[in-house]
Order: C-alpha cells, then sequence, then structure tokens
C-alpha cells in the first residue's frame, strides 16, 4: 500500500469513530504526497480529492468542496460518483444548470446509477425544465425499482405526480369576467377624504407592516366596496396580501387593474413577484418583461429579472440584467448582492465576494440592516472558505451525538409540534436527497433561522 492508500485508508478509519477533523487531515497528507505536476498514482491521488471535497461538503464548505471535486474530476474524469457529488454541491449552491452538466456525464458513464437520473431530474425541475424532470424521475423509479428499492422508487414517482399538470375540474365554472369599469379613485369612493389618497394607501402600508394588516385591509376594502377598479387601492392591496402570503389574492387584485388598464408596470411588477413566489417562473418573467418594456429604467425590476433568469439556470442573461441595473442606479444594493449570488453559483468566488461588500456598503450607507447583515455574511462566508480546519472547532465536528440535540433544536423552533417538523425534513431530503441526518437538521434549522451554514 503506498502512502496516499494508506492515508487515505486512515481518514476513512477516523470518519467511522466521528473524527472529521483527523480525517481532514488525512485526506490533506495524501494529496500532499504527491508533488505538483507528479503524474504518478493518478487514480489514488483522485480519490484522495474526492475525499476531502466529500468531506467539505458535509462539512458545510461547499466552495471548497467545489475545488476539491474539480480537481479529483481532472484526474479522473471517468469516476460517475465523483461527478454525482459535485452535482450534490452545485444543487446546494443553487446552480443547477451545472449540476445538470455534471449527472448528464455521470449518466453517459453509468446509465444504470438511479441516483443519477433522481438528481438530474432534481436540477431540471429547479431550471423548470419540467417534461425532462418528469422523464429523469421516470427513468430513476424504473431503476430504483429494478434494484428492489421500493420506497425511493416511490418517491421518485410522487416527484412526478407533482410535476405533471393538473386538468381542470369537468364542470368547473369559467373564470369570471372582470366589468370594464373606469378606476373611480378614492376621491369618488369616499366622497370628500379627509387625506390625499397617497397618503391613505401609505398609510395602510405603514399599518400593515407595522403589524396591523387585518387593519390595513379592513381599510382598503371599504375603499374597495363599491366593486369599482380602483388601481392603486387594488395594487395596494395586493402588495399586503403578498406579505401575507396570499400570493393568489394578490395576483387576483392585479388581474382586475390590468384588465382595466394594461400600462401599469405596478401591477405587471406585482404580480410578477408574486408569481415568483409561487414558483411561476415563466409567468414571473412575462410580467417582469411586461414591466421592463412600459418603465426601462426601473432598477429593482432589473434585479427581479435577473433572479428569474438565474433560477432557470440562465447565468449570462442573469448577469446582464445586474449589469444594467447597477448602470441605472450604481446605489442599487440589491443588484451587487444578486450579482454576486450569480457569480458565487459560477464557483467565480472573487467576484462574488466583491460584489458582496459593496452591497454591504451600500446597504451599510442606507441604513438598510437586514440586507446589510445578508451581505456582509455572505461575504465573510467566502473570505473565511479556504481558512484550515481547527481540530477543536465544534463547527467541523461531525458526531452522531449531535443529531438529538439538533432534532430538540428544530422542535422548539416549530414551536413544539413534531408534525410540523417531520413534514420539513421529508421535504429537504426531497430537495437534497444523499445526505445524513444531521445534514437535513442542520439545514431545515438554517432555513427557518433565515441562515444559511452551507
Amino acid at each position: 500500500m503506498n502512502d496516499i492508500d494508506q492515508a487515505i485508508q486512515l481518514g476513512l478509519e477516523a470518519l467511522k469513530l466521528g473524527d472529521t477533523a483527523s480525517a481532514l487531515q488525512h485526506f490533506s497528507r495524501a494529496i500532499a504526497a504527491v508533488p505538483p505536476g507528479n503524474t504518478d498514482h493518478p487514480t489514488a491521488l483522485a480519490e484522495a480529492w474526492r475525499r476531502r471535497g466529500t468531506l467539505y461538503f458535509d462539512l458545510g464548505r461547499p466552495h471548497d468542496a467545489i475545488t476539491d471535486l474539480t480537481q479529483a474530476i481532472a484526474l479522473n474524469p471517468h469516476h460517475p460518483q465523483t461527478l454525482q457529488t459535485r452535482a450534490l454541491v452545485r444543487l446546494a449552491l443553487k446552480n443547477p444548470a451545472g449540476a445538470i452538466t455534471d449527472l448528464q456525464a455521470a449518466i453517459e458513464l453509468d446509465a444504470t446509477d438511479p441516483l443519477s437520473q433522481q438528481l438530474l431530474g432534481t436540477a431540471q425541475r429547479r431550471c423548470s425544465q419540467i417534461d425532462a424532470a418528469i422523464a429523469s424521475f421516470t427513468r430513476a423509479a424504473r431503476l430504483y425499482l429494478n434494484r428492489g428499492d421500493a420506497d425511493k422508487s416511490r418517491q421518485c414517482l410522487t416527484q412526478v405526480d407533482r410535476l405533471r399538470p393538473v386538468p381542470p375540474a369537468s364542470g368547473a365554472s369559467p373564470t369570471p369576467v372582470v366589468p370594464q369599469n373606469p378606476t373611480q379613485g378614492v376621491a369618488q369612493t369616499l366622497g370628500t377624504p379627509m387625506i390625499e389618497p397617497r397618503a391613505f394607501y401609505r398609510q395602510a402600508i405603514e399599518r400593515a407592516e407595522a403589524g396591523d394588516a387585518t387593519g390595513a385591509l379592513q381599510d382598503l376594502n371599504w375603499v374597495l366596496k363599491s366593486g369599482d377598479v380602483d388601481a392603486d387601492a387594488l395594487c395596494c392591496r395586493a402588495a399586503i396580501y403578498s406579505t401575507q402570503g396570499k400570493f393568489q389574492a394578490a395576483i387576483a387584485d392585479f388581474n382586475r387593474v390590468l384588465s382595466s388598464d394594461d400600462q401599469s408596470a405596478m401591477a405587471y411588477g406585482g404580480r410578477g413577484r408574486a408569481r415568483l413566489r409561487l414558483g411561476d417562473m415563466a409567468g414571473a418573467l412575462s410580467d417582469f418583461d411586461q414591466a421592463i418594456a412600459i418603465t426601462p429604467k426601473d432598477a429593482s425590476l432589473r434585479v427581479l429579472r435577473g433572479t428569474v433568469y438565474r433560477d432557470l439556470g440562465q447565468s449570462s442573461q442573469a448577469l446582464a440584467e445586474f449589469d444594467q441595473a447597477i448602470a441605472i442606479d450604481p446605489t442599487c444594493g440589491a443588484a451587487y448582492l444578486e450579482r454576486g449570488t450569480t457569480h458565487a453559483r459560477k464557483e467565480d468566488l472573487t467576484q462574488a465576494a466583491e460584489d458582496y461588500q459593496q452591497a454591504a456598503r451600500l446597504f451599510c450607507e442606507q441604513e438598510a440592516w437586514n440586507a446589510y447583515k445578508t451581505a456582509i455574511g455572505k461575504a465573510a462566508k467566502l473570505n473565511q472558505a479556504r481558512e484550515p480546519i481547527d481540530a477543536n472547532s465544534d463547527r467541523d465536528r461531525s458526531s452522531p451525538q449531535d443529531t438529538p440535540h439538533l432534532q430538540q433544536k428544530l422542535l422548539r423552533l416549530v414551536g413544539g409540534i413534531q408534525e410540523i417538523a417531520d413534514r420539513l425534513l421529508t421535504q429537504c431530503r426531497e430537495n437534497h436527497p444523499g445526505h445524513s441526518e444531521e445534514w437535513y437538521l442542520r439545514q431545515v434549522i438554517a432555513e427557518i433561522d433565515n441562515t444559511e451554514w452551507r
């Protein structure tokens, strides 16, 4: 056994004992055993890079994982499991287009592995390639069944059922036609208003933001009680519905506005935001296109359209939108933040860190403190990506003893309701197959805390 194989074996034994810090040191020693440029033992060296990259991913260091796995693939491009693992990391980094490339290469090497087909379906679904995703999940289900794994086969078929369009129910009532009445305005609705309409709507929004959404909606419903199309009031009510997560109700109000005025950039933009939150990427993109055609100098709309392009896997178009938003408004911190995220998903970490830092500076100047914390946190994470592991750090230890603690923490976060905790974990397993139970617990906790532990 050569030095590389021996170090890898010691690393695997350390992992069995839960000593991730020692395992990382052994894998690093295996990599260091071959001087740079030396082509001896390429397969063994590729395995060392793969093992360390996989461990980095489990430790919540995805960019380090990408670096190591890319090295492994360069040394041994015919190892489907390495391609699978890099695809998993890219999915975690919200780079489904990159994951698709890796998984297609893995399938060319081994078309009988159901996990590659399952992950490919997940990546295609995130790129809104619904028909392709259905085909991939179907193939995965068949391959799992051939292997006697009925549970995973059912999981894939469940995904197929969720993706298939639901036909309209027999005898369903047609969509009602909204009367094309002219806008009445607050002055006509209320008679002689005590305050200006814009001030009234602003107060309604402020009231909702202060926590009294019900009261704000009551005021707006009174304004709209005549049934006439008051565009400003409807847009205001729809915005409040969106803050409550009532996106279908918001879309209905925006539809009423657009039925009366098909040149309302506010309604198109608001409906696009609601559709985006519902996962309707095509609908959101269409709405943002319409809004930008009406108001091409609105930087915020450019940012929103860029995020849709990015989520569809169209990184070049996304970057072009963010660049355009910055050209329109150089103080738009959101454009820098989203451009940084796009660079990070493309694994351009230097540019991503620069954009995050610029976003943080702008948010600080604007006293937008929540956005500032998000940007500075992302920048700090990238700057720390290559820091050495501290063997005494809790961040890098993964022990089975952590699982009960994490289970209790999750249960506390969901108010002690086990059913909610179980449902969140199940959804996380479906979205990110192939991880440990501790990973899923940490991921769900991070999502509830609105943080990014990966």
